[in-house]
C-alpha cells in the first residue's frame, strides 16, 4: 500500500509540472491567424488600415488634409491686375464746329428726339447760327483745366472782366452742365475767377434745394453760375435770376461720361437744355447781347 501511495504522488507531481509548463509557454501564431490578420488590415475599399506595419501607408495618411503650403503650390497664379480704364473723354469734333455746324448739330438732335413733332414745332426748337460764338480758333483740348483759358480768350477784358459783377442775381456767365457731379468739376476748374464781391457759384440740384439757391443769389454777387439746365431754367422762370447782364452761355458740349455720352446724347438732358436756350427772353438777346459758347 505504501508503494502504491508513493506512486500516486509521483504521478500527480508530473501532471502539475506539465500544466505549469503549458501555461508558461509563449503562444505561437498559427498560419491561419496570420492570414486573417492580413485580410483585416485592408478595408472594404481596398485601402490599407491603420494597423499596417511601419513603412506602410495607413488610412490616416491617405485621407490627411493637405497643408496650406501644398494647396498654394497647386493654385494657378492670378493674372496681373489691369489698370482702370479712363472713365471720361472729350469729343474733339465739337472744337472744330463753327456756328453753322453747331446749329446743324443741335438741329439733328432736335429731329432725333422730337421726330414726331410737326415742322412748325421743330422750327421753334431750332437754334439760329447767330446764337453761337465761333470758337474754332481755340487750339487747346476742351479739357477742364483749359476752360479758364477758353473763357478768357473769348471775353473782352479777359480775367478781369470774368471776375467782375455789378448786380445781385444777374450773372454775366452761365455754364450748363449735364449733371451735379459735372457741375462740381467745372466749379473747381473755374475757381480762379473767385474774388471778394464776385464769386463762382455751383448749384448742385441733388443736394441743394431751390430756395437755398435763391437765398445765395440774393446774398452774394455771382459772376459765373454753374448748374444743370433744368435748375437754371427754373431759377429764371421764378425770377430769382435775371438775364440783364448775361453775356455768355457756356455749354459743356465736348465732355463725355463713362457711358460715352455728351450733353447732346441724352434726351433727359438735351430737352431741358433746349428749353433753356429757347427761352423767349434769351432768344431775343442772341446776336447782340448774349452768345452761346460750346466748350
Amino acid at each position: 500500500m505504501a508503494r502504491t501511495a508513493v506512486s500516486a504522488r509521483k504521478n500527480e507531481a508530473r501532471k502539475g509540472k506539465r500544466k505549469h509548463d503549458i501555461n508558461d509557454a509563449e503562444p505561437q501564431p498559427t498560419k491561419k491567424r496570420a492570414t486573417t490578420s492580413s485580410k483585416n488590415n485592408t478595408d472594404t475599399q481596398g485601402n490599407p488600415s491603420d494597423d499596417d506595419e511601419e513603412g506602410g501607408v495607413g488610412v490616416a495618411q491617405v485621407n490627411a488634409v493637405p497643408s496650406e503650403d501644398a494647396v498654394k503650390s497647386q493654385e494657378k497664379p492670378l493674372p496681373p491686375a489691369k489698370s482702370k480704364p479712363k472713365t471720361t473723354s472729350v469729343d474733339p469734333a465739337i472744337a472744330m464746329m463753327d456756328p453753322s455746324l453747331l446749329a446743324d448739330h443741335c438741329a439733328k438732335n432736335v429731329k432725333r428726339y422730337f421726330g414726331d413733332s410737326t415742322s412748325i414745332e421743330l422750327d421753334e426748337k431750332y437754334l439760329p447760327a447767330k446764337a453761337f460764338r465761333d470758337t474754332t480758333t481755340f487750339d487747346q483740348p476742351h479739357s477742364d483745366d483749359n476752360l479758364p483759358a477758353f473763357l478768357m480768350k473769348y471775353t473782352h477784358g479777359g480775367k478781369s472782366t470774368l471776375r467782375t459783377v455789378e448786380t445781385l442775381a444777374s450773372p454775366h456767365t452761365m455754364v450748363v452742365a449735364q449733371s451735379g457731379i459735372r457741375t462740381a468739376d467745372l466749379s473747381r476748374a473755374l475757381r480762379m475767377f473767385n474774388k471778394e464781391g464776385s464769386i463762382v457759384a455751383k448749384f448742385v440740384t441733388k443736394h441743394e434745394k431751390m430756395q437755398d439757391n435763391v437765398k445765395m443769389l440774393n446774398k452774394f454777387k455771382i459772376g459765373i453760375v454753374i448748374s444743370t439746365p433744368a435748375r437754371l431754367k427754373a431759377l429764371l422762370d421764378e425770377g430769382a435770376m435775371k438775364l440783364d447782364n448775361l453775356q455768355r452761355v457756356v455749354v459743356d458740349g465736348s465732355f463725355k461720361t463713362e457711358k460715352n455720352m455728351s450733353i447732346f446724347d441724352s434726351k433727359q438732358v438735351f430737352e431741358p437744355m433746349l428749353d433753356l436756350l429757347n427761352l423767349k427772353e434769351l432768344r431775343a438777346r442772341y446776336g447782340n447781347e448774349t452768345e452761346i459758347m460750346v466748350f
